[in-house]
């Protein structure tokens, strides 16, 4: 660590007492810095979520407040212990930065791919409140970038949130609170990410792919039907006050939740830029990229490629673009509504520039389903390009008039409640 920085920008009274404050935390094994006038910086020092802790709900790194949070006696940074953390600061601790500092020692570190897979005991609550309700929170900054070392082709901490490979899927990090950015981390375990509140970013998050990025992580194999739920995960806006917060730039692939979803009313979102059902590189890796298989089996078959499903919106004014879906297929009874690439309700969206059933390689690899469903009003639906959708729940289906690309179901009318749909390519 480099202090010559903050050295020189404090004064001699200041400085007794920032080394002071930092002996103290080195003498308890705890790598954290508390930066005047700049916020807080909390860094991750280890991989592990402590099975031998019995304070889930009260373990920090290196914040005291009374008897209700301390730092663990181990001396050790986790993630959960520093999502606590950062969420029950006080305001004027913000804003707040959680980075990672993790040794290649660590029991989790995989050399070969240069990353560390950060463990979530799938048993505990994992969010990101605010201490009081009267406080504010929020404004933390997750950043797997931050480690030092590790490759530079993908995230280098990968997060399991499914520690123990339960069939009941991993444990969601759940945001209650606004203006937080999570960004540079890789997701497995059938965990998703929440944001119950508005402000937030999420990006460049992988989702659902083995660590590599070159196909679909299962969220457990402990069980036939935990194998048929596939990777899970997904981000998700569940409610009224899912509002500006912006999702971009992520890579999300066999998610047995919509990739993307916003409901009960989530309004002015931007999805822009996300890669949904593909692996890191944008494609569907051979031998599937000629397309999709749409065989209808209920249990996870590891010859087929599962793409998942797409995005989901609902509410007013959210902005879908840019964003590349092809390869969606999960496990499906005979009778399942094949996954719809976009599913748009609620009014006012915009929905541009999206490529639906084209990898980056442009193979005309299809979805399983419908290209889109247009419902609500008042949405501008425009130079779009969607490649070989399917609507039919059969595989002989494909290539006959089943096959739908956009699905209009809109029964509101009158000035400014129409439904534009133009300019797009299919």
């Amino acid at each position: 660590m480099n202090f010559a920085k903050p050295l020189k920008a404090i004064g001699s009274g200041l400085l007794l007492i920032w080394l002071a404050s930092w002996a103290i935390a080195s003498s308890a094994h705890l790598v954290r810095v508390d930066v005047s006038g700049g916020g807080t910086v909390i860094i991750v020092n280890s991989t592990e979520d402590l099975a031998n802790s019995t304070n889930y709900d009260n373990h920090t790194c290196g914040y005291t407040s009374g008897a209700i949070y301390f730092p663990a006696g181990d001396g050790k940074c986790t993630l959960r212990r520093a999502i606590l953390e950062a969420g029950v600061r006080p305001d004027g601790d913000r804003p707040i930065s959680v980075q990672f500092n993790i040794p290649t020692s660590d029991p989790n570190y995989n050399a070969s791919l240069q990353v560390w897979e950060v463990q979530i005991d799938e048993s505990y609550e994992w969010e990101l409140d605010r201490r009081f309700i009267t406080d504010d929170g929020g404004q933390v900054t997750v950043d797997g970038s931050t480690q030092p070392g590790g490759r530079s082709d993908g995230p280098k901490i990968m997060i399991n949130t499914n520690r123990d490979n339960l069939a009941t899927f991993g444990r969601s990090l759940e945001v209650r609170t606004s203006d937080n950015i999570i960004r540079n981390l890789g997701f497995i375990g059938g965990g998703q990410i929440i944001l119950y509140e508005g402000g937030n970013r999420v990006e460049n998050v992988w989702m659902g792919l083995t660590a590599d990025g070159s196909g679909l992580s299962l969220a457990s194999d402990a069980t036939t039907q935990a194998m048929r739920s596939m990777a899970r995960g997904g981000i998700i806006l569940p409610n009224e006050a899912s509002d500006n917060n912006e999702i971009v730039n992520n890579v999300i692939i066999g998610a047995f939740e919509r990739a993307i979803r916003i409901t009960s009313g989530g309004d002015n979102n931007l999805i822009d830029g996300n890669t949904i059902g593909l692996d890191a590189d944008g494609l569907v890796p051979s031998p599937h990229s000629s397309g999709v298989n749409c065989t209808r089996e209920l249990d996870y078959n590891g010859s087929f490629w599962y793409g998942g499903q797409g995005i989901q919106v609902t509410g007013s004014n959210n902005i879908v673009t840019n964003n590349r879906l092809a390869g969606l297929h999960m496990p499906q009874s005979t009778n399942d509504t094949p996954p719809i690439a976009l599913e748009i309700s609620g009014s006012g969206h915009t929905v541009t520039g999206n490529v639906i059933g084209r990898d980056v390689a442009n193979h005309n690899v299809g979805v399983r389903g419908q290209g889109m469903l247009l419902q609500g009003s008042g949405h501008l639906v425009e130079l779009n390009t969607i490649v070989h959708s399917r609507n039919g729940f059969e595989p002989t289906d494909d290539g006959t008039d089943f096959d739908t690309a956009i699905l209009t179901q809109s029964f509101e009318t009158g000035s400014g409640k129409w439904i534009t749909v133009r300019k797009n390519t299919v």
